[in-house]
Formats: C-alpha cells, structure tokens, sequence
C-alpha cells in the first residue's frame, strides 16, 4: 500500500479481515467481499440490508458489452474494444412483508 494510504483490512498473508464495520468505507469492502463462481455474481448485500452508501449489483459471467474505443491519439497495445459486465435482476433481495 503506498505510503500516506488509508489501510482497510488487517494485513495477514492468506486472509481478507475486516475487524470493524465502517459506513464510509462499505464501497470499498463490498467490492473486495463481491461474492461469485464462473457464471454468477453478487456484490454489496449484507443479510441485514444497509441503507445508505451501498452499490448491490448481481452479474451473469459470459455476458459483456463490447464497446469500441477511439482515442485522441492512439499508440501501439491500445486497445480496440472494451468489455463490461452487464447487471442483472436482483435475485438476491427478498423482502417479506406482513399486513401491507
């Protein structure tokens, strides 16, 4: 980590450890905790929900968008196409309610 960089997670050569809960540090966490296997994805979902400073995001692996890049000026290993992963339902949230 560079020197002046706020550290995140306990360091330990094998693990990820986040000791504490921080609100203003929870887009970073879910990120790194983003949970997947070859075909799906999900990111940002805690069993309890958190109201604010969240991005949930559920992902089918396979399915990109490919879009081509142009560049002011542009130099040889440039790329010609990106790719980006498409979200999907939300089939991860589920909420019960009672009398309503």
């Amino acid at each position: 980590m560079r020197q002046g960089s706020k550290q995140f997670f306990k360091l330990h050569p094998w693990k990820v450890i986040e000791d504490k809960f921080e609100i203003e540090n929870n887009q970073i966490a879910e990120s790194v905790f983003t949970l997947g296997n070859e075909y799906m994805g999900c990111r940002g979902f805690t069993e309890e929900g958190v109201s604010a400073n969240s991005i949930e995001d559920c992902f089918l692996g396979g399915i990109y968008v490919k879009e081509p890049q142009s560049y002011g000026w542009k130099r040889k290993g440039f790329v010609n196409y990106s790719n980006s992963m498409v979200n999907t339902t939300n089939w991860v949230r589920l909420i019960v309610e009672v009398g309503g």
